[in-house]
């Protein structure tokens, strides 16, 4: 009799971990599953390739996700436009823009360079930075530097218009 109940109790334990099992999996399945869809959603938006880039500007191809990255970046004396960001699609246009502008000469409008840093805003690096130049919590913000110190701001509103941001870049001053 011990025998069949310990038999039966460790069946029922492995029938109650099986279910246990495919419980979790569905949960883990869906869980993937909605994620993937979500990352799959978020598309990044690159700098053109160098070749493509008539004008002087730096754009930084990567993106910026811990806080200490970025001060090697920001040591030219050149102005730097610090872009924080999302992997979304009104934040890609912006930086769409800001890309487009920076790398063509025809729709620059300065003689001198710019750099271009971008920086996730939803990483703890990113967050962190915000904290430091006081971004504030709207995002797309495009902070601007000067002798590593910020000087101005650009916050687009939405429709976004690129002209705004190309007025907005002539503001700025060697």
């Amino acid at each position: 009799m011990f025998g069949l109940t310990s038999f039966i109790s460790n069946r029922s334990i492995v029938s109650a971990g099986n279910n246990y099992l495919r419980i979790s999996l569905r949960a883990s399945y869906s869980i993937a599953s909605y994620l993937g869809k979500w990352f799959q959603l978020q598309k990044v938006v690159y700098p053109p390739p160098p070749n493509q880039i008539t004008t002087q500007n730096r754009l930084f191809p990567t993106y910026i996700e811990r806080a200490d990255e970025i001060d090697p970046l920001i040591l030219f004396k050149d102005p730097t436009l610090v872009n924080f960001t999302y992997a979304t699609p009104q934040c890609n246009e912006v930086t769409k823009a800001l890309f487009d502008i920076l790398g063509d000469k025809s729709k620059y409008p300065h003689k001198f360079s710019i750099n271009l840093i971008n920086v996730w805003a939803d990483t703890a690096g990113g967050k962190l930075l915000m904290h430091k130049y006081v971004v504030g919590s709207k995002i797309p913000a495009i902070l601007l530097l000067q002798a590593q110190l910020p000087r101005d701001k650009f916050v687009p509103t939405f429709p976004f218009d690129p002209e705004e941001l190309e007025a907005w870049i002539r503001t700025i001053k060697q």
